[in-house]
């Protein structure tokens, strides 16, 4: 992560000129940032797993119900539709 290396940086600079009695409240302060970042990113990552799977769930669902149909009703196949939505739900792209 961009911003991540450029702080780390920062940090990094910022210790070798911050060897006074100040300097460890500035490392506890930029320390707390980070593990605050850091809590909001694994939010967001689970907020977006959590959405992830839902619309997973979703195709999965809509892949069951047209293998039922192709296999329960042998016509629905010579319409193509159910088909043609296989072939979307199995595309890599």
């Amino acid at each position: 992560n961009r911003s991540m290396s450029g702080r780390a940086s920062a940090m990094s600079a910022g210790n070798t000129s911050l060897r006074g009695p100040g300097a460890s409240a500035v490392d506890h302060s930029v320390i707390l940032g980070l593990q605050k970042e850091l809590q909001e990113e694994r939010t967001t990552v689970a907020a977006l797993e959590k959405e992830r799977d839902f619309y997973f769930g979703k195709l999965r669902d809509i892949e069951l119900l047209i293998q039922q149909e192709l296999d329960a009703n042998p016509e629905a196949n010579e319409s193509g539709i159910l088909k043609e939505v296989q072939a979307v739900l199995y595309s890599t792209e």
